[in-house]
């Protein structure tokens, strides 16, 4: 009985721990607790870089939301923080950054590029606005949510019972702002707080503060991103690898005291946001820099999945693309392009002050063209592969495009295009023409987010791509002529598409598989074999094939075998208001 009784007293104590309560009869200090919360056995945590925002924490700080990999796709999960055990929330599939309401008994979440919501006692998910390319989302005590359909665009309030969402922001181009993301509420839900992306780095972002009634904006921090509120008066926010903290009036907006860091080895993904989540009661659970910092490796791999890394530093590839010839190879990681000389294994980044991503070749090798943020949107742009010169326009649009392929000629680009309201489309752009007169191919209403997205056959008669149409991200081949015929490639899931250079295969990613499927063309019609597994590596991020389709140049994780963790921070607010005073005090 006295081992019985001083279990449940442990037990007891460290679910108040976790809670965020103080226990025992006694009014002490609370003490700082740090612990790790790995998923439970089986599963893992679906981070990516395009999509970081993969666990919420309860407001009572008693449960864990989080997106896991569920083959080709997502589940969001819910863990209470005193179990073992995980319940799959049902209607969720495909779902990714959740979010709580204030009283914790719905979860809103994005899932086929809908905002949605869903009642944690039960019941299926009920769509509330398009979100083709969320970037942050806050529910409100007054029931309004406050999120971020699309890029480039501001921010926007929606009832959570459902409505019209309308935008609160307003993007002041003529004074350099690009993008309005993550918003945060103060108490009271009448000042949101935000993130205004000027083009550079998002540690050189604006966090703006914005009174809902009058629209006024107060700069708060010049130099920070992932802005959160403490309830003992403290704003928190992301810059360098680390939080920080600086004390906030939430009536006047003004800051005192110098910035102090509060927390070390937190992830903030190329969109500017950290992978943290605080409840009301003082838990902080982030995702460790140095888990995700490590990256991923190159590697030459065979039809089998034999090969060996190369001799460079892990890092977040999101694109890899070899050149015409195959002797280099443009590489993206997080927002930076850099062609690899594969012979010597050499390095040479790319010169552009802005942001940057999806390199691909022109055919003749001596370009590397890319998706470049200047301006309002971000456009199709080419730089010399060696670094020499300027990068210049390829042809001006109005909406934000990513180069996907050239046609063998070199003629003709083939394009994907976001636009900020609508549907996003694959287009081709002629590039013999000055203003790269451009052709619509058809709409993309449902495409999932990746890092490729289209490739054309080397006889540049079919389009390759991948869409969620069905419910969960598929390939599927459509005539480049735009006729409205399509087939269907894979079968189990699958996204980025590459079309052998040979034209008889089709590789594609279906979850932890490299995947190929036999291509012939018989007069009009593609005849389309079975997908089959070349190998399976369970974190290949991206992959491109070389000529001859018998190896690959893969990105993939070094460490497949270890899940990513959360660090878990109880009491936190305690230690931030500490620090922040220390640092106020001469």
């Amino acid at each position: 009985m006295p081992w019985v009784i001083a279990v449940a007293s442990l037990v007891l104590a460290t679910l108040a721990l976790l809670r965020g309560r103080p226990f025992g009869s006694g009014a002490g200090v609370h003490e700082i607790l740090r612990l790790q919360w790995v998923p439970p056995m089986g599963e893992r945590l679906a981070f990516q870089e395009e999509n970081p925002c993969a666990f919420a924490i309860s407001p009572d700080g008693s449960t864990i939301a989080y997106a896991v990999e569920a083959g080709p796709t997502t589940e969001l999960r819910l863990r209470s923080l005193d179990s073992h055990d995980s319940t799959a929330i049902p209607g969720t599939e495909g779902g990714s950054a959740p979010f709580f309401s204030p009283d914790g008994r719905w979860l809103a979440f994005v899932a086929g590029r809908k905002l949605m919501k869903v009642a944690l006692a039960g019941g299926a998910p009920i769509s509330l606005a398009e979100a083709p390319w969320f970037r942050g989302g806050v529910w409100g005590e007054d029931g309004s949510i406050y999120f971020v359909p699309n890029v480039y665009v501001p921010i926007s309030r929606i009832p959570a019972h459902g409505g019209v969402a309308q935008p609160v922001t307003t993007i002041l181009k003529d004074a350099g702002e690009v993008q309005h993301r993550w918003p945060e509420l103060l108490p009271g839900g009448k000042v949101l707080l935000y993130v205004v992306g000027l083009g550079t780095a998002w540690d050189e972002a604006l966090i703006v503060a914005q009174r809902l009634d009058s629209g006024e904006r107060t700069v708060l921090v010049r130099g920070g991103t992932a802005p959160r509120y403490l309830p003992t008066g403290q704003l928190v926010y992301a810059r360098a690898g680390g939080l920080y903290a600086v004390s906030l009036d939430p009536s006047s907006l003004e800051v005192t005291g110098p910035p102090v860091e509060v927390a070390r080895n937190v992830y903030a993904s190329s969109l500017g946001w950290a992978a943290m989540a605080v409840s009301r009661t003082g838990l902080l659970a982030s995702l460790p820099g140095d888990s995700v910092a490590r990256g991923s490796v190159l590697s030459w791999m065979d039809r089998e999945g034999r090969g060996e890394p190369l001799r460079l530093p892990a890092a977040h590839y999101t694109r890899v693309a070899l050149s015409p010839a195959g002797e280099r190879a443009a590489l993206c990681t997080g927002n930076v392009i850099s062609v690899l000389d594969l012979a010597r294994q050499s390095l040479t980044r790319l010169t552009l002050p802005g942001r940057a991503w999806s390199p691909i070749w022109a055919r003749d090798g001596r370009r590397v063209y890319f998706s470049y943020e200047q301006g309002a949107t971000p456009q199709v742009y080419s730089k010399a592969a060696d670094d020499t010169g300027q990068p210049e326009l390829a042809f001006p649009t109005d909406a934000a495009t990513d180069p996907e392929a050239f046609t063998r000629d070199g003629s003709r680009l083939l394009t994907l295009q976001t636009p900020t309201a609508g549907s996003d489309a694959l287009l081709f752009h002629d590039l013999s023409r000055p203003r790269g007169e451009s052709t619509l191919l058809f709409e993309l209403p449902y495409l999932y987010q990746s890092y490729v997205y289209a490739d054309l056959s080397p006889d540049d008669r079919f389009v390759v791509y991948q869409s969620e149409e069905s419910g969960r991200p598929e390939i599927y081949l459509r005539p480049a002529s735009g006729e409205d015929r399509k087939w269907q490639v894979s079968i189990a899931g699958g996204i980025n598409p590459d079309w052998s250079p040979a034209g008889n295969e089709i590789f594609f990613l279906s979850g932890s598989k490299l995947m190929a499927a036999r291509v012939r063309v018989s007069g009009a019609e593609p005849v389309l074999g079975e997908p089959r597994v070349l190998f399976e590596n369970h974190r290949l991020i991206t992959f491109d094939a070389a000529r001859d389709g018998q190896r690959f140049l893969v990105a993939e994780d070094p460490n497949p075998g270890a899940p990513p963790r959360l660090d878990v921070v109880v009491h936190w607010f305690d230690e931030v208001q500490r620090k922040v005073k220390e640092a106020r005090t001469p």
